[in-house]
């Protein structure tokens, strides 16, 4: 009569047991995802940056913030010289770029975003690149 309990006890430890490492498992699995998600706008800023930079760059390198010009990149047209070599530049639906251009000292700063330039808030990562052409 006594045996009658135990396999109620050991029916309920390994549920228990069970329910433990599936919690561990589902935790572990979200944090991945995260961290999968994390690398995906990573790279959308990362992008967005470079984007900024090479539009930048090619416009450098013809003169255009020297001389004082109006640009065009992604079709979209931006004014800039010797005094103001920066622009924004939205890339349609990936992200941004606010791209700073010095002409005397030949840098190009980009900083992307993984948003549109319109939002600033919620989950906005941010990468920059830095370049020089003269």
């Amino acid at each position: 009569t006594m045996n009658k309990g135990f396999t109620l006890l050991y029916a309920m430890l390994i549920i228990t047991l069970v329910l433990s490492v599936s919690a561990s498992v589902m935790q572990i699995m979200t944090k991945e995802l995260r961290l999968a998600n994390f690398g995906e706008v990573s790279q959308i800023a990362l992008y967005a940056a470079k984007s900024g930079s090479d539009c930048a760059l090619y416009w450098a390198i013809q003169g255009a913030f020297d001389e004082g010009k109006t640009i065009t990149c992604l079709s979209q047209s931006f004014t800039v010289g010797p005094s103001n070599g920066n622009f924004t530049l939205d890339i349609p639906g990936r992200g941004c770029a606010v791209v700073s251009v010095n002409s005397t000292t030949g840098e190009i700063r980009s900083r992307g975003y993984n948003t549109t330039c319109s939002v600033t808030t919620g989950f906005r990562v941010e990468r920059g690149i830095v370049e020089r052409y003269k």
